[in-house]
């Protein structure tokens, strides 16, 4: 009991340590505790399990190495960062790892972040990040195999229904969310910049083209209708201006 009290007492200063730490680098941002922040989805594709992670919140030099290891109905995926410097200033990261060559049956995918461990706090302290439950079918390969993507920095953003601050690049949640068929896309460029604005599907295969052109500063919208043929379910909406970019999710229901 006291060893478990121990361990409870050790998480509870890290996370007071790292509050204190995001706070005095970055003092005019909001705090980037990456709780409740990141959405989990997974996808089958063929003998392909593909699981996003979407919205990672970190410190902007955040470069992460990513895992996996698989038990007979758990697969764990562990995010570390391998920064040699914390920047100051927090961005928001879509990360992708597509995992094949499992026997068939139902896993639990178990993402894990440890972000520090470059910092000398202990590498056995990883943060929770989310779970998902799948139903796996027959493997094509012989083993277990893996490959991750991480996006570009993405430079937070205030929360949907905030004032943002004009000198800022935003994407907002589209509205309304779930739709059906048709949903406004607003942003926001702070200056002249080219904008493309693209939606995936959960594979990462490019539905649509909603904006691609030179864009004045200011805010702007456009209201999409996807195609009768769009399969209900989740979409990632991508933009990208100059450096910037963000993902939001939107749901389709037919």
């Amino acid at each position: 009991m006291q060893g478990r009290r121990q361990g409870v007492t050790m998480k509870s200063l890290l996370a007071l340590s790292l509050a204190i730490l995001a706070l005095s680098f970055c003092p005019a941002q909001p705090l980037c505790d990456f709780l409740g922040k990141d959405s989990v989805f997974a996808v089958i594709a063929g003998d392909t399990i593909v699981v996003w992670d979407i919205a990672a919140c970190a410190y902007c030099s955040a470069a992460f190495r990513v895992g996996v290891t698989a038990g007979a109905d758990t697969i764990c995926i562990v995010q570390t960062d391998t920064a040699g410097r914390i920047a100051t200033c927090d961005c928001l990261f879509d990360l992708r790892t597509s995992i094949s060559g499992l026997p068939s049956g139902t896993y639990r995918v178990v993402i894990e972040r440890d972000l520090l461990k470059q910092y000398g706090y202990p590498s056995d302290l990883h943060q929770f990040i989310g779970s998902v439950q799948v139903n796996y079918g027959s493997a094509g390969s012989p083993g277990l195999s893996y490959s991750t993507f991480q996006s570009g920095c993405q430079p937070s953003s205030v929360p949907f229904g905030r004032r943002a601050d004009p000198g800022q690049f935003v994407l907002y949640q589209n509205y309304p969310n779930p739709f059906n068929p048709s949903t406004t896309v607003r942003f926001q460029t702070p200056r002249w910049e080219f904008v493309v604005i693209r939606l995936y599907d959960l594979l990462g295969q490019e539905v649509q083209t909603l904006w691609a052109e030179r864009t004045s500063p200011g805010s702007h919208e456009r209201t999409i209708e996807l195609s009768p043929h769009a399969s209900s379910g989740t979409y990632l909406c991508r933009m990208d201006a100059g450096s910037f970019s963000r993902t939001v999710v939107m749901v389709l229901l037919r």
